[in-house]
């Protein structure tokens, strides 16, 4: 069978590599691959390398200006035509926004994605709701759509897999990392309010009072150019001079090394305001990397019980003390490393989210044959 991926963006962020992680199994299960995307980017780039054809699709103008919304449909539409598939898979929010009305009225299959939880006007709830199958990456993610009108019987949850060759702990193959006089606590995620930066460092700065011989290695950036944005990235740093050592804050910027500077690190700090379900918690824990983090969105459909490792964002100042008795005692660091890494093997690998979104596929060709 024909499956067309729908894709507005070509760089490599967490529902890039998700859709990554379960192409194998999906390939497997029988379904080719075209994918419609900016070709100049990595994305594009990784799906060639995977035996998917990859043609130019922008939703953007030469100028980088976003096509106006009408003239994105009749092109997708005209792709759509051309190519005949059995199923179109638009892989983000915005791009099944796009999809659903032209899918509709094709009478094609269209399946789309919901990996954020965000508040939707009540239009773009109506045409996400258009296309026939829609997946959700948590219970969290889908309750907040279905409250806001998207209809249930179309939303399946499918969490998101991880690849646990690639992320995994040293212990596993019987290694051990080698001895450091100093523990590293490990913040990922784009350099903004949302993921919570300034929590992090606001209750790092209280944890190394009582575990001075630590340091923090900060990986990603900021994207958004607004004045707001520009302002919090300058006030985390003037922050990170007024209230740490020098040096023990490292500004690592955008990083292809995560597998290694997990399994380098003692701790994950994950300090998000919303998180409709981590990717970097997933990769943590199949790295068997300790996590602390905020209680938002499907991180608990993750950590699963770990309740004490998760704390409410207005009081994630209270996880300090849950912090400095990780770095300071191994015994438990070990404890907490094995029960994520059985939690990411037995509920969060690639090869079974690959298999739930190849059912998820053959249902929804399945159903425009009935």
């Amino acid at each position: 069978m024909h499956a067309l991926l729908i894709s507005e963006y070509g760089a490599l962020n967490g529902g890039e590599f998700s859709f990554l992680a379960a192409l194998p199994k999906l390939q497997d299960a029988g379904f080719e691959f075209t994918a419609a995307l900016p070709r100049e980017f990595d994305f594009a780039a990784l799906l060639t390398k995977n035996n998917v054809r990859v043609k130019h699709f922008s939703f953007h103008m030469a100028d980088k200006t976003r096509k106006p919304q009408q003239l994105i449909r009749v092109e997708l539409a005209h792709l759509i035509r051309d190519l005949a598939p059995d199923i179109v898979h638009a892989n983000s929010l915005a791009a099944g926004r796009i999809l659903g009305p032209v899918t509709a009225k094709l009478n094609t299959i269209g399946l789309g994605y919901l990996r954020d939880i965000i508040k939707l006007s009540r239009k773009a709830t109506d045409d996400v709701s258009q296309l026939d199958q829609i997946v959700a990456v948590s219970h969290a993610t889908a309750d907040f759509h279905v409250a806001a009108g998207m209809p249930a019987e179309r939303i399946e949850v499918i969490h998101n897999g991880v690849d646990l060759q690639r992320f995994r702990p040293d212990w596993i193959d019987g290694t051990k990392r080698a001895n450091s006089d100093r523990k590293v606590c490990l913040c990922i995620g784009q350099i903004g309010r949302r993921k919570g930066v300034d929590l992090t460092l606001r209750t790092l700065a209280a944890a190394f009072q009582h575990a001075p011989k630590s340091e923090v290695w900060i990986v990603g950036e900021r994207h958004s150019q607004k004045q707001e944005a520009v302002e919090y990235e300058q006030e985390l740093h003037r922050f990170a001079e007024e209230n740490f050592e020098p040096g023990s804050v490292k500004w690592l910027g955008r990083r292809t090394d995560i597998p290694e500077l997990m399994r380098r690190a003692d701790v994950l700090i994950h300090a998000a305001r919303q998180e409709p379900l981590g990717r970097v918690l997933l990769e943590s824990a199949a790295s068997g990397l300790p996590i602390v983090t905020t209680d938002i969105g499907g991180t608990p459909e993750i950590l699963q019980g770990m309740h004490e490792l998760m704390f409410p964002p207005a009081e994630f100042e209270r996880a300090a003390p849950t912090i400095v008795e990780l770095l300071s005692k191994d015994d438990r660091r070990v404890e907490v490393s094995k029960a994520l890494r059985q939690i990411a093997e037995q509920n969060f690998s690639a090869e079974r989210a690959g298999d739930d979104l190849a059912r998820c596929y053959r249902h929804a060709v399945g159903l425009s044959a009935s």
